[in-house]
């Protein structure tokens, strides 16, 4: 019953990563290894190792890491066939002190609990079967447009009361020249592990590239060279439109043979909405049904980074410094003569008041001299200050001008004279008339 099981779900994962079996029996084993992470990678036809721009370069190429210069993390998840599911969470960020970054990802795949049958056929009590895969990564830049990375994982297979585990490893590498880059990929290396007999994990080399043909249109493909099935292309496309949403379309030729062209075809989707990404895929698999893929990722930090250097650019600009420097320009450039306007302050008594302001002037013609004198050389010096004693004059070194007439005086003064003499002045015209 055990065995039977562990076949079943064997066969289902290997449907799910889109790698169908085709070896002798028991030639590896941890088939789960071989599903693929994230939907956007599944709607690009299983094609990323020569991307390797994200936080699911923890499954397919840990060199991508090195791309990462804030905290990212991403989740995914499959229903599959019978009831089985797959899941994969990871997170990973930048290491300074460790000159790269680093990351963590678990890898999750099980099923609803089955009927048990023992060897004659006979009912027997259900059961269910997991499989879990964890793996620390870790991925530098050696130069510039030179990564590298890898991850060791602790692998466990359970299935009803049996169990097998062991380790494997993985490392990559990913070459950046401007629009293109190419990668590759060993994944699944490490110990033999088995319920009852020990077997190899399945080892698998790929060859990874992309291009970005425009800012929006972004071509990859990968070839698989697995060692327990024949060797496999896959291609894949994405189209961003208006940076929110994004369409994607891919082609592997692993199960053509078995499944039919349909099952070769994925198309999926992407909306992206702040620093949060939704991705979704469709998978077909002929006569199977169709698997569909979600996934969420979310870049913490993007949305920080962009407003620090949104004001970083507003301060690189010098918007703000102009109006810091435009008073200061003002004051120095504005010549004390210029404001000839100061001395019209004082003139602000009734019109009832001007005969006794008129006399006060004449009795002190000094003192209202030395009073323009004052409000000449300071034009800032307010009305408080001008009607201040006289101890203060002697300061003021500035040499008179007796050709000008004091403005205070002249301006009240003239009204009051003017007023008696127009009547004698116009009798001697009225006759001439």
């Amino acid at each position: 019953m055990v065995k039977k099981g562990f076949v079943v779900l064997a066969v289902l994962s290997m449907l799910g990563s889109g790698s169908v079996y085709a070896g002798r029996e028991g030639s590896t084993i941890a088939q789960f290894l071989k599903i693929g992470s994230g939907a956007r990678l599944a709607a690009l036809g299983e094609s990323f190792v020569g991307i390797a721009d994200d936080a699911d370069s923890l499954y397919w190429n840990p060199a991508g890491l090195a791309n990462i210069s804030s905290l990212e993390a991403t989740a995914s998840g499959a229903m599959l066939y019978e009831g089985i599911f797959y899941g994969f969470i990871g997170a990973a960020g930048k290491a300074e002190k460790l000159g790269g970054a680093v990351g963590l990802s678990v890898t999750h795949l099980g099923m609803s609990e089955m009927t048990g049958f023992d060897a004659s056929g006979n009912p027997a009590p259900d059961y269910g079967a997991h499989d879990l895969a964890v793996a620390i990564s870790y991925g530098r830049k050696v130069k510039p447009g030179v990564l590298v990375g890898g991850n060791i994982k602790s692998i466990r297979q359970k299935i009803e009361n049996e169990s097998a585990a062991g380790f494997g490893a993985d490392i990559g590498g990913l070459y950046v020249l401007d629009k293109t880059s190419v990668g590759i990929a060993i994944r699944n290396m490490g110990t033999s592990m088995g319920f009852h007999e020990k077997s190899a994990l399945p080892l698998l080399i790929t060859l990874g590239a992309s291009h970005r043909l425009r800012p929006d249109l972004l071509l990859c493909s990968d070839l698989n060279l697995p060692f327990d099935y024949h060797a496999s292309l896959h291609l894949g496309g994405e189209y961003l439109y208006r940076e929110a949403v994004t369409f994607r379309a891919g082609l592997r030729t692993t199960n053509i043979s078995a499944l039919g062209l349909v099952s070769a075809l994925s198309v999926g989707v992407g909306l992206k909405i702040k620093s949060v990404n939704f991705d979704y895929a469709l998978l077909p698999y002929g006569n199977l049904g169709t698997a569909h893929r979600i996934s969420i990722s979310n870049k913490f930090g993007q949305i920080h980074s962009g407003s620090a250097d949104a004001r970083g650019s507003a301060r690189a600009s010098g918007g703000s410094e102009p109006m810091e420097s435009k008073p200061k320009a003002q004051f120095p450039q504005q010549p004390a003569a210029a404001r000839p306007a100061a001395p019209a302050q004082p003139v602000e008594p009734k019109t009832s008041d001007q005969p006794a302001a008129a006399a006060a002037e004449t009795a002190k013609p000094e003192e209202q001299k030395s009073a323009e004198q004052i409000t000449l050389s300071t034009p800032t010096v307010s009305e408080t200050e001008i009607t201040k004693p006289a101890p203060a004059i002697p300061q003021v070194t500035l040499p008179a001008e007796p050709e000008k007439p004091p403005k205070p005086v002249e301006i009240p003064a003239a009204p009051a004279e003017a007023s008696p003499s127009p009547a004698p002045s116009q009798a001697p015209t009225t006759p001439g008339q």
